[in-house]
């Protein structure tokens, strides 16, 4: 099963525009209402919790009919939301309740979630600087290319007919759907420069989804398989004939845009100063169109350039490896962020593992551990310590661009090196390495001696390491092992 997003240009009138506003007024409603909901019934279920003296003696199928009951999961929250519904409610779709009750109930999972630590709690939303956007569920699309949204109608739970249902026109659709299938839901956005778009989800049918494989999947025999490394220039790789190339990131034309932008915002910024009344002003809003054009633009420059990237890979590779960096964390740093969020490797990571994950091209995201940078794509030796290559080089005098072995002595170029680690990571992570270590000092460089499968050496890697001589990983480890005791000096040992 391929279920695929199609994002298309639709053409409302002045009157479709205000109730889309207005459905997006009643989305922020709901879900504050929701929030507000989910702490009431958390609250009785603690209650219920407490008066349950005998709760941790119930069995596994007691305590799941009491959180059935009590806890406040998404269909709890939902009906007892339809349950308060207001006359007024009922003038618009039934299913955004539902849609705003897994919102919140999905929030609250994961923020209490302790393998997602970026999330929080959810929070009620403001009016000001709200997203122009809200999901829909039953939407067609008729013969002559015109989006149907359906009306509200009579409430199956309580029987209330909607006294003023908010209707739509027939809009129009800027091309057609360029999947055959079942249409699963649609999500209508206004981007910054006030145009409206339409989102929509479709679940391919077989004719549709072979059609699709038919024009993504390719031959992939002989081959060669790339390593991406990421960094603030763009996008370090391997060429087709075993040179190196960068994909740049930025173009003359979207660094014009950067400078409009940055332009457009001092004239605004100023305007607010000197004018009290800026918000009547007419040359204000025609500067704030401009900055919304540029900023509209470039966001179509950049995508553009990463699809143009995607699709090379595609049509050229066996597979792909890229590394699973901390942005977030990386933006922290106040001298970087901006460069590091005009790298887009955020976008370009969620892009490539949605495309590629869909056609029969390996794709592989290493470790978010994995030294690649440190590590010599030639012997296998990690730098660690002091001895390791930062941004501003390494204590030897090695520039940042350098890299320089002290185990075989190989010069590297650092973006290289990190490029044919990631080659290695694709081809071993799935592998069971035994390692030989050896003590250089305080640090412990590791080397390769033979790669064996997993299930045939098991129980003597388990014995082994239980005596301290081998240490071994997998690919999701590849920074944990275990170090040999100081007064070992192990050889090379073939097993």
């Amino acid at each position: 099963m391929v279920v695929l997003a199609h994002k298309i240009r639709i053409y409302p009138t002045d009157e479709d525009i205000i109730n889309f506003k207005k459905y997006i007024g009643y989305k922020r409603y709901l879900y504050n209402k929701a929030i507000v909901v989910q702490k009431e019934l958390y609250l009785k279920y603690k209650e219920e919790k407490a008066k349950c003296k005998d709760f941790d003696s119930l069995d596994d199928e007691e305590k799941k009919i009491f959180y059935s009951k009590y806890y406040p999961h998404m269909s709890l929250v939902r009906n007892h939301m339809v349950r308060t519904k207001e006359k007024w409610e009922y003038n618009y779709a039934s299913k955004m309740v539902a849609a705003a009750a897994d919102d919140v109930t999905r929030a609250v999972r994961n923020a209490l979630n302790p393998k997602m630590p970026n999330h929080k709690m959810p929070k009620f939303k403001k009016k000001k600087n709200q997203k122009m956007s809200f999901s829909f569920e039953g939407i067609k699309i008729n013969d002559k290319n015109e989006l149907i949204i359906p009306k509200p109608s009579k409430s199956k739970l309580s029987g209330v007919m909607p006294e003023n249902p908010i209707k739509f026109s027939k809009i129009k659709l800027g091309e057609k759907l360029r999947f055959q299938g079942k249409l699963t839901g649609a999500t209508i956005s206004c981007n910054r420069n006030g145009k409206w778009f339409v989102g929509l989800t479709v679940k391919l049918d077989e004719e549709g989804e072979r059609k699709h494989r038919l024009k993504f999947d390719r031959d992939r025999t002989n081959k060669p398989e790339c390593g991406i490394d990421a960094n603030i220039r763009g996008f370090h790789y391997n060429e087709l004939d075993s040179s190196y190339a960068d994909w740049k990131t930025t173009s003359e034309e979207l660094m014009k845009q950067y400078g409009l932008i940055k332009y457009y915002s001092r004239v605004l910024s100023k305007k607010r100063l000197g004018n009290k009344n800026w918000k009547q002003s007419k040359t204000y809003a025609k500067m704030r169109t401009k900055l919304s054009n540029s900023y509209a633009r470039a966001y179509n420059l950049q995508e553009e350039n990463l699809n143009k990237f995607i699709q090379y890979l595609n049509n050229n590779y066996s597979s792909v490896t890229i590394e699973d960096l901390d942005v977030n964390s990386m933006k922290m740093n106040k001298h970087m962020c901006k460069s590091l969020h005009r790298a887009m490797f955020g976008r370009f990571k969620q892009k490539i593992e949605t495309k590629f994950n869909q056609i029969n091209i390996e794709f592989i995201k290493a470790d978010r551990f994995y030294p690649s940078t440190q590590r010599c794509s030639n012997c296998g030796m990690i730098k660690t310590g002091e001895d390791k290559l930062g941004l501003s080089g390494d204590k030897h005098g090695n520039k940042h661009n350098e890299y320089k072995c002290f185990y075989c002595n190989s010069e590297l170029d650092r973006d290289d090196n990190a490029v044919e680690n990631l080659i290695q990571y694709k081809k071993y992570y799935a592998k069971l390495w035994v390692w030989d270590y050896k003590l250089c000092g305080e640090s412990v460089f590791p080397s390769v001696i033979e790669k064996i499968n997993i299930t045939q050496a098991t129980g003597f890697l388990e014995t082994q390491c239980l005596n301290g001589i081998y240490g071994f990983q997998t690919g999701n480890s590849f920074a944990r092992w275990n170090k040999v005791p100081p007064e070992r000096n192990l050889t090379k040992k073939v097993i």
